[in-house]
């Protein structure tokens, strides 16, 4: 019979630690809720050594978007709320589902639960494509009965973060398409136009203006080390690679994101709404504190956050309330420790964090709408000064030509 380590609460202050029996973790929770404990974190003995088996071999064959799993696991939802068995929905998923490397993972799983694995055990032989979150609350309501219902939160909650996506996607697209539109603008006249119509005057012994000296020799340095500037691009972009990878610099990097005026308070914010949000999720559906603490931590973008986090983790599992955790460290807002403090005491902890996630992403919201009012004509302003310079550097001779001329 497999083993499982468990840490639960005797008393508001007693942690104890300890190992139970059971075929199951339903039936290691409900043995040691039996005995009068509050478990805080489950674990089964020699369960990391099995973690990763079952990944999907191919990944190279389609990325799976949350869009997919979103409405995979609202149409599973539905079919086990119409009263068909899991195995029968699974089969119906697998053949209407348009992504074919999902399809042929729920195959996997269905075949899985055709040999006697839950749902969430089978989901986990898939850890790449669904994380920590989502078979942590699946496993949940499995344990509690409420599997469809479980699967309609975890829908909303994926279907909430691709419209998240979009609404930024949706900001950023016209600026993007206006950078490009105007880099390959001037680069245009810079290195094809410029040089034709100003060799014309230098060909008359006409003397050419400062401006469109400098703009001719930024025009021949592109022409002639065109091969440097895309080298020294190419080595910036490895270097950020590298940089990305190592936990110090990726601390770095936020710290300079959290250093932009307006951004790093944007991405603070997001992160903040993605937290509670997971967190507030997790705990409405039974998962412990712990493993839920360590699934949100995990969901942070920002290293210094996740750090915090760790220390924030350590700190629960040693007995301190969440609020008081979090208020040692400096990520985390005031409104966010006093507002976990208060459903702390009145045990309303996984209201309270929905409310802030509600709060943050609203504001987020506002943010997103002010922002790309602003980008738009700022980018407008931005091309017209660059073309426009261009521009009157190639008039500045005519001019000069018409004035002699007079």
């Amino acid at each position: 019979m497999p083993s499982f380590l468990y840490k639960a609460k005797k008393g508001p202050k007693d942690i104890v630690e300890g190992s139970i029996d059971a075929e199951s973790e339903s039936q290691a929770l409900s043995k040691i809720s039996a005995i009068g404990l509050f478990p805080i974190s489950i674990d089964r003995k020699g369960e990391d050594a099995d973690k990763g088996k079952g990944a999907f071999p191919f990944s190279f064959f389609g990325k799976i978007k949350t869009s997919d799993m979103a409405v995979f696991t609202r149409q599973l939802a539905d079919l086990l709320e119409a009263g068909v068995t899991i195995v029968n929905a699974l089969s119906t998923l697998s053949k209407q589902t348009d992504n074919k490397r999902l399809a042929n993972i729920v195959e996997d799983i269905r075949d899985d639960i055709k040999g006697g694995n839950s749902l969430a055990a089978s989901l986990g032989r898939h850890h790449s494509v669904f994380s920590k979150l989502y078979i942590s609350m699946v496993n949940s309501g499995e344990i509690s009965g409420t599997l469809e219902g479980v699967l309609n939160r975890l829908a909303d909650f994926l279907e909430e973060q691709e419209e998240f996506k979009a609404k930024v996607q949706a900001a950023l697209a016209y600026p993007i398409l206006m950078a490009f539109v105007g880099t390959i603008t001037g680069i245009i006249l810079l290195t094809f136009v410029m040089p034709r119509v100003v060799g014309v005057f230098e060909d008359m012994g006409q003397t050419l203006p400062f401006i469109t000296l400098l703009l001719l020799g930024i025009s021949k340095f592109i022409r002639v080390y065109w091969y440097i500037i895309a080298a020294v691009i190419i080595f910036l972009f490895v270097v950020m690679r590298q940089i990305k990878k190592t936990r110090q610099g990726r601390s770095l990097l936020d710290r300079v994101k959290n250093g932009i005026p307006i951004v790093g308070l944007f991405l603070k914010k997001v992160d903040i709404a993605r937290f509670a949000r997971t967190l507030g999720t997790l705990l409405s559906n039974g998962v412990t504190i712990l493993q839920s603490l360590e699934i949100a931590g995990d969901i942070m973008s920002n290293e210094l956050a996740k750090r915090e986090l760790k220390d924030t983790f350590n700190k629960v599992r040693d007995g301190a309330p969440l609020a008081k955790a979090l208020a040692s460290g400096t990520y985390f807002p005031v409104f966010v420790t006093n507002m976990i403090a208060v459903g702390e005491e009145s045990g309303q902890m996984e209201r309270n964090l929905l409310k802030i996630a509600d709060s943050y992403e609203r504001e987020t919201d506002k943010t997103i709408k002010i922002m790309s009012s602003l980008i738009e004509p700022i980018m407008i302003l931005v091309m017209g000064i660059g073309v426009g310079f261009i521009v009157i550097s190639i008039l500045l001779p005519i001019f000069q030509i018409s004035l002699i001329a007079r």
